[in-house]
């Protein structure tokens, strides 16, 4: 996804925004929604797309087609199926530009480098693991890398931003164990570029509620990483983070920092497939003794119950809430996967758990689990 390409979707995103912006104000929890054969419980509808919208419910987040919604939905969220055709076909020129492009600049790298079919990527060397069974190690801890990097847990504040904190912290993890040259990476900025990048002028309002520890319900990965692909990110130092304001009054940057944004775009993300949810937890041990930091999104109890203890095992997940964390290791002393505890770093600052980090279980994660994702960058 480029940022010219971006341009000829405004139109789209700013009806989108009109649109939606009454009906995420005044919706409330629907008890329940049937849609493609599907039953949702306890749906919160966290936004609207031309072609579907996205909700929360008491199994975690789903995307559902608008024209698998009863009509009488479809007229709610104002369906055209001409707008989500056209909108669905923008998408695609747009992701098939973009990788036209990425294709260009690879070939002219490697004609400049001769490395051309030398190297494998990350997802090269990973993909084909996914689906077998990994081999369990006692322990395995990136701490001590995030610590030699300065790559201390940052605190989000009470922005609804666990998403894009989570993201970073793989992306400082990755850039500087390729480059050597650890940096710190702008939340702020790629808070920014998210927003834009989904045509959002004003404050996000989920049924009126704001962050608290209680509710941290904003980006998704997917949004985060389709933004970090398009408009990129800068050093923190060039757009430093604020606290004490929300989101929607985060400055457009200058062109000049926005260019050189774009010329830190090489990064791909990839989803932790799988068939069953044991299977995404294999990948994820996979990525982990390959010392691959992965980005998961679950289901999260009440704030009550991890303020104390940074350990999640029997906890019950609080209706409609979820959380994003960059998993940075894990300990199996059995070697059965179901005994082991994924350690994880969390963006509540130091000052949570152990010096910011936390405990989630083998179960817990199981159960729990919403998305995982892992980065690939140079």
């Amino acid at each position: 996804m480029t940022g010219i390409s971006l341009r000829r979707l405004w139109p789209l995103l700013l009806g989108l925004c009109l649109l939606a912006a009454p009906v995420l104000e005044a919706a409330a929890v629907i008890a329940r929604l049937e849609a493609g054969g599907k039953i949702y419980t306890n749906v919160r509808v966290q936004e609207v797309l031309p072609d579907a919208i996205i909700i929360r419910h008491q199994q975690g987040i789903a995307k559902v087609p608008m024209a698998d919604l009863p009509e009488s939905w479809q007229a709610h969220f104002g369906y055209d199926p001409a707008k989500g055709e056209a909108y669905r076909e923008e998408l695609a020129r747009q992701e098939e530009a973009r990788r036209r492009e990425q294709a260009q600049q690879d070939a002219a790298r490697a004609r400049e480098t001769g490395t051309a079919g030398k190297s494998l990527s990350l997802a090269d060397e990973m993909l084909p693991l996914f689906g077998t069974r990994p081999q369990l190690q006692e322990r395995v801890d990136l701490r001590p890398e995030f610590q030699e990097m300065g790559l201390y847990a940052k605190s989000q504040g009470r922005r609804p931003s666990c998403a894009v904190f989570s993201v970073v912290s793989a992306l400082e993890y990755q850039q500087g164990r390729n480059s050597g040259e650890p940096r710190r990476l702008s939340e702020e900025y790629l808070i920014w570029a998210t927003r834009k990048s989904l045509g959002l002028a004003q404050a996000r309002i989920v049924d009126g509620e704001e962050m608290s520890g209680d509710a941290d319900l904003g980006f998704n990965l997917m949004e985060v990483v389709q933004a970090l692909r398009a408009y990129g990110i800068v050093e923190a130092e060039e757009l430093p983070n604020t606290f004490g304001q929300s989101m929607a009054q985060i400055e457009d940057p200058s062109a000049e920092v926005v260019e050189k944004a774009r010329n830190r775009r090489r990064v791909e993300a990839y989803w932790v497939s799988g068939r069953t949810p044991q299977e995404r937890l294999d990948g994820i041990f996979h990525l982990l003794n390959h010392q691959v930091p992965v980005v998961v999104g679950m289901a999260w109890p009440n704030y009550a119950a991890v303020s104390r203890s940074p350990l999640i095992d029997d906890q019950s997940p609080r209706a409609g809430a979820g959380h994003a964390v960059t998993l940075v290791g894990y300990k199996c002393e059995s070697g059965r996967p179901e005994d082991a505890l994924f350690q994880f770093k969390n963006s509540w600052g130091p000052r949570w758990g152990n010096g910011g980090y936390g405990w989630v279980s083998w179960k817990y994660l199981r159960d729990n689990l919403q998305g995982a994702v892992f980065l690939d960058c140079e």
